[in-house]
């Protein structure tokens, strides 16, 4: 149980779920009713789900560290088997709970067209996409496969996401020459959980160097020296939304620049 107690045993796994759920609260959406029990959680009850089994997944792998190859075809057998067994059991539980509070409330209606069922299953169709991501996927890569993100803009990737868009990123990348390391940094920048937090700490020129090192992006000279010397009161657009001070954009205007890099 070596690798179990270093990485924290049962305890990581409930950590990623909660990192989930408060990624969850930025796609909250006018469906989401977490109080209605016959009413859909919306896409926010999908990132949850979603990302959390993914993350819950690829944790419990690191965890049997002793005993299987993370990643491998058994691991991933294993702790897909795993969770979608403890998906039906606590849903079968749920789906119990919920008709049987409908039932003594005297909504007969709500029985009959199945919408008793509603959150259950839901849960376990997300929580089967959640599991069959592969290990050690990128958090972009998880939020992708949920089924309507798409919704909410560039705060995840549009699995059905324009030709266009896609063949600008891939220039973009080109020309700057990024390494695969700086591409998933450039995307884990974009999927920040603090993007749009307006009271983070504001970047100085030296972070602006460093973040554009690290995701492979140009450095914008004078962006730099406003950094440095700026009164730090006016917006601008950092790698966490609009925020005081100068900052790096992983996500420069491609369509205006022609690439894809780092302001």
């Amino acid at each position: 149980m070596g690798t179990w107690n270093e990485l924290g045993g049962l305890q990581s796994i409930y950590d990623k779920y909660a990192s989930a759920s408060n990624l969850a609260g930025r796609y909250v959406d006018e469906t989401y009713n977490v109080e209605d029990p016959y009413k859909s959680e919306g896409t926010a009850g999908d990132v949850r789900h979603v990302v959390g089994s993914s993350m819950a997944k690829d944790q419990l792998q690191d965890l049997m560290g002793d005993y299987i190859t993370p990643g491998s075809p058994l691991a991933e057998k294993l702790t897909y088997g795993i969770g979608m067994g403890k998906t039906y059991a606590e849903e079968l539980a749920d789906a119990w709970r919920i008709g049987k509070n409908t039932i003594q409330s005297g909504d007969w209606d709500k029985i009959w067209s199945g919408d008793f069922l509603t959150h259950p299953l839901e849960d376990i169709r997300a929580n089967r996409i959640g599991l069959s991501i592969p290990y050690g996927s990128t958090m972009t890569k998880r939020l992708s496969h949920v089924p309507t993100s798409w919704r909410f803009g560039r705060r995840d990737v549009n699995p059905f996401e324009a030709t266009r868009d896609a063949g600008m990123l891939t220039q973009g990348q080109t020309a700057l020459r990024q390494t695969p390391n700086q591409v998933q940094a450039q995307g884990q920048a974009y999927m920040d959980p603090d993007r749009g937090n307006v009271q983070a700490p504001t970047m100085t020129s030296s972070q602006i160097r460093q973040e554009a090192d690290r995701t492979g992006g140009t450095r914008h000279a004078g962006e730099m020296t406003q950094a440095a010397g700026r009164v730090r009161t006016q917006p601008v657009r950092g790698p966490h939304g609009y925020q005081a001070g100068g900052s790096v954009n992983p996500f420069q205007n491609a369509q205006n620049k022609g690439i894809m890099g780092v302001l």
